[in-house]
């Protein structure tokens, strides 16, 4: 991602309200795909309960995959 870019997501955060939530929303969204996806993968293709998942959750995931993806 280019500085700009970076740098015109930190100002409309900063700016407009309710953007944090947003990203923040994104970021777990993002976060919560990826941890479905590897549950499944160790599972074979089987069942994953949503519970599951969702248990193995944790901000610091949803914050180090935000950094990953800017």
């Amino acid at each position: 991602m280019p500085a700009w870019l970076k740098m015109a997501v930190a100002v409309v955060v900063a700016v407009v309200p309710g953007a944090f939530l947003m990203l923040l929303a994104y970021a777990t969204g993002r976060t919560l795909q990826q941890s479905w996806r590897l549950a499944r993968q160790q599972a074979n293709g089987g069942n994953v309960p949503v519970r599951a998942v969702l248990a193995n959750l944790h901000l610091r995931e949803i914050v180090r995959n935000a950094r990953l993806a800017a």
